[in-house]
């Protein structure tokens, strides 16, 4: 009997058992049967081949996924690297920009080629070398973006310094018509020079438009100072209508300013002209008038300016006077006082005078009324000529500062205008003084600081007209005045401090915009040559402190204290600061210089006065008093001889009764 073995069935022979062959089954049915064996077999192995293969497509897809997730987390370590490094890549950038989208790209492509390089499956590879090209087009235009904001904020920045020395040749030009054409040429370059910049069209014309309105207002702000007549030609003319029209408006109105104030200057001439041509004949009058024989041609020439300011009765009168001059002579040094006496005395005589003695009063009474008006209009020659001259000075004489002091405070109290310090030989020795190098200059500002306050800035500006550094340090105590001094050198030795660099940032900037933050409209009825003398000098204290105490980078309390010292404020001996920058109602104000803000508010709410005093403040109804509480609702802005005008909304400024801006003295009138 012939079997097959089980295993047999193992690899597929599973039509053969271990049954008996039929009768009738010889050899040919066990041929039929071995070849349906074989056949079995053979299906068994394309099976054996199938499952071999399906094993090996599932071990490449699973490795493929393992190559894909560990592709994502390296594409999204290459994401995350690429948001942190894009700001060093910023940072160290070139100015404007240039040649950071190269860098950009230059930095994606070695980092993601390492994300490619850990990939072995092929398609995976080729999967991710897709996502990165993507990811480098959207970094690298990115960065591109950036670099050409940045390029054109450098155009931008170049261009306004280019605009800015345009502007500065039109405000230096010596007249309008010289202004014209600097600033015909300087916009003929300026647009040349943005026609050639690589911007859109649209920037383009804005920074066209922007040349156009500073170089515009330039000149227009030029030509009010030099030639306001034709200024306004050229107003009316529309030279300047590519100015905003409120400017246009406030040309207009500086134009009229300009108009009203030559108006008064040529009525002051006149007037001053009229009053010269009075005295003149007057002093004619009183020599003839005591017999002194004056010459014919002195008389017609007096007898002509009577005649020219309408004295035809002294015209005539001039021609015929025969008087003595003697009691004229006499009589120069008299004080006011003593002109009322003598009248006094010879009118209490009555019936008793004698007829000399007659003659004497009709005199005195006649020279009375003008020596008393010489004494008043120029008492510093009244002093000289009668036996008052300014005190002499002596540097090494404190005292003598305080005479000189003391007598100008006094004449200027008796004309009732201010009489200047220094007389002209000594300005001319302290100018000389001055202009020998920096220790001479020294020497003339700690000098002049020791007459203290207004006085010695007046007396500076005798010496030093155009130099507004001077004029406000002379105004500091002898510690600050050093250390505004020192602090040039402190500067020059470290930019960085206050004049920008790049360890600092830009502190120059920084330190002006703070300064005018903190200043804000309290010095704008100062000299702005001195309110910028002033920032000058709070950087050099900051730079002085900062360097003795090792700051090197921006402290903000040191530079809010430098203002505050820069502008006049000191420490009493209990640490309270006097003067400087303090507030009303929420806006700066200076204070005076010996005040607390403490003082200032109590010396502001103290003051009063009555409906009748003629100085007081009145509504726009130009009648009605204005009360003290009222007034204490406007900001008191300091004027330049330290009195305070006050300020309100619309830029109101309070007015008396005769349309004169209304002032008042905080630190004296609080008392």
């Amino acid at each position: 009997m012939v079997t097959v073995p089980v295993e047999q069935n193992r690899v597929g022979i599973a039509q053969v058992t271990d049954a008996k062959l039929q009768p009738g089954q010889g050899a040919g049915a066990g041929l039929q049967a071995i070849g349906a064996g074989a056949q079995a077999v053979g299906q068994g192995m394309d099976q054996l081949a199938v499952a071999n293969f399906q094993e090996a497509k599932r071990r490449q897809a699973e490795q493929r996924n393992e190559d894909l997730a560990a592709a994502g987390k390296a594409t999204a370590d290459l994401r995350l690297e690429a948001t942190r490094s894009v700001i060093d890549l910023r940072n160290q950038a070139a100015p404007g920009g240039e040649g950071h989208a190269d860098a950009a790209g230059k930095w994606f492509d070695e980092h993601s080629q390492g994300v490619l390089d850990s990939i072995a499956d092929p398609k995976v590879k080729r999967q991710i070398a897709e996502q990165l090209a993507s990811m480098h087009a959207s970094f690298v235009g990115g960065e591109m973006e950036w670099a050409d904001a940045k390029r054109r904020e450098k155009i931008g920045s170049d261009d306004n310094d280019a605009v800015a020395a345009s502007a500065a040749r039109i405000e230096t030009a010596p007249d309008l018509a010289s202004a014209q054409a600097v600033r015909i040429e300087e916009r003929d370059a300026s647009l040349r020079r943005i026609d050639s910049y690589d911007l859109p069209d649209d920037a383009k014309a804005k920074m066209r438009k922007g040349v156009e309105k500073n170089l515009a207002k330039s000149t227009l702000d030029l030509g009010i100072r030099t030639d306001w007549k034709a200024t306004r030609e050229l107003l009316d003319k529309g030279a300047f209508n590519v100015l905003p029209p409120e400017q246009i408006d406030s040309g207009y109105q500086a134009v009229a300013i300009e108009e009203r104030r030559a108006a008064a200057v040529a009525a002051n001439q006149t007037a001053i002209a009229t009053k010269a041509a009075r005295e003149a004949i007057a002093t004619v009058s009183a020599r003839q008038s005591t017999g002194e024989v004056v010459p014919d041609a002195e008389l017609q020439n007096a007898a002509t300016m009577a005649a020219a300011i309408g004295d035809t009765s002294t015209a005539v009168t001039l021609k015929a006077m025969q008087r003595t001059n003697g009691i004229n002579r006499e009589t120069q040094g008299w004080s006011p006082e003593q002109y009322d006496s003598e009248i006094g005395r010879l009118r209490a005589l009555g019936e008793k005078r004698s007829p000399e003695e007659d003659i004497r009063l009709d005199r005195i009474q006649n020279i009375a009324g003008q020596r008393k008006a010489e004494f008043k209009e120029n008492p510093g020659q009244w002093a000289a000529l009668n036996g008052h001259p300014p005190p002499a000075l002596d540097y090494s004489q404190p005292a003598t500062w305080e005479a000189r002091k003391a007598w100008q405070q006094t004449i200027s109290a008796a004309i009732g205008k201010p009489v200047p310090f220094l007389q002209p030989a000594e300005t001319s020795r302290l100018q000389a003084m001055y202009a020998d190098g920096a220790g001479g200059r020294l020497k003339v500002i700690n000098g002049l600081a020791a007459i203290g306050g207004r006085t010695a800035q007046q007396a500076m500006r005798q010496v030093a007209p155009s130099d507004a550094f001077a004029a406000r340090i002379v105004l500091l105590p002898s510690g600050d005045r050093a250390q505004a001094l020192h602090g040039i050198d402190a500067r020059k030795a470290n930019t960085a401090l206050v004049d920008g660099g790049a360890s600092a940032g830009d502190t120059k900037a920084t330190t002006h915009d703070a300064f005018i933050a903190r200043l804000g409209s309290a010095g704008s009825l100062l000299d702005q040559g001195e309110v910028a003398a002033s920032l000058e000098i709070a950087r050099n204290i900051y730079a002085d402190q900062a360097t003795k105490n090792g700051i090197n980078s921006f402290n903000e309390d040191l530079w809010n204290t430098s203002i505050h010292r820069a502008l006049g404020g000191t420490r009493d001996q209990n640490g309270q600061w006097l003067g400087g920058v303090g507030s009303w109602n929420g806006t700066p104000v200076l204070l005076p210089s010996r005040l607390t803000q403490h003082d200032f508010e109590t010396h502001l709410s103290r003051i009063t006065w009555s409906d009748k005093w003629a100085g007081a403040p009145v509504f726009a109804d130009g009648t009605t008093v204005m009360t003290p509480a009222q007034v204490r609702q406007f900001t008191p802005i300091v004027r330049a001889d330290g009195t305070y005008e006050f300020h309100g909304p619309n830029n109101t400024i309070l007015q008396r009764k005769d349309h004169s801006v209304f002032t008042l003295d905080i630190e004296h009138r609080g008392k």
